[in-house]
């Protein structure tokens, strides 16, 4: 049956499934999704006080706010830059070029590659929302890391390049765009690591406020001592 082949349909559905059509169970799921949802909001937005959820096609819903914000732009431009790098020096095969800094380049196409398919996946993966359904997990240390791995390789990728361009217009501009890569995963990282600090500052503040000062044993006694005379 088509209800046994949904197992995430509540058992009270079971039966009632087996009159409605793919599509229409489809509705009720994604019904039941917004229904478990923190508030929805007019347009089919789903918002709370830290993320504006925006439908974008059945169940799938878009953060909007972290789209709009400054770490989700600052994602974005790694995404274009180190495609356009990529692009530009993969486009630029010169033979006798390439035969003497092949390896030089190879280094910056893996260094752009890599970027623009991470940064990516990263920014798909904010943009809907699974980083936060899973909070648990560190994630800002997760982007320090990424942050300080390609900030190193961007600087040592781009020198390299720039100083093996071979006279050629087209590699001095794919490592013009490694440089400009270059500064906005630095700000990504010094953007994070604020971040990580305030976070940090906030738990440590409830911690301490959270905390109960009791007296000393010594001074209770030396209190009920004096009542007795």
């Amino acid at each position: 049956m088509l209800a046994h082949s949904i197992p995430c349909l509540p058992k009270s559905w079971h039966w009632s499934a087996m009159r409605l059509t793919r599509g229409e169970i489809t509705k009720e799921m994604c019904l039941l999704m917004q229904a478990e949802a923190p508030g929805q909001a007019a347009g089919g937005a789903v918002a709370n006080s830290d993320t504006e959820m925006k439908q974008l096609y059945r169940c799938i819903y878009v953060d909007v706010s972290f789209v709009k914000s400054i770490i989700g732009i600052i994602m974005a431009f790694e995404i274009i830059l180190s495609l356009l790098g990529l692009i530009i020096v993969s486009a630029s095969y010169i033979e006798a070029c390439d035969f003497l800094y092949g390896k030089t380049y190879s280094y910056f196409d893996f260094v752009t590659a890599s970027c623009f398919f991470t940064s990516g996946a990263w920014y798909i993966l904010n943009a809907l929302g699974v980083l936060k359904k899973f909070g648990v997990i560190r994630w800002d240390i997760g982007e320090l890391i990424w942050c300080g791995f390609y900030t190193f390789n961007f600087l040592i990728s781009s020198s390299v390049l720039a100083a093996h361009s071979c006279y050629q217009e087209s590699y001095k501009a794919g490592a013009a765009f490694g440089f400009f890569c270059l500064i906005v995963i630095a700000g990504h990282g010094i953007w994070e690591l604020k971040r990580f600090f305030d976070k940090r500052r906030q738990s440590s503040s409830s911690q301490s406020r959270g905390h109960v000062y009791e007296d000393p044993p010594v001074a209770n006694a030396a209190v009920e001592d004096d009542s007795k005379y």
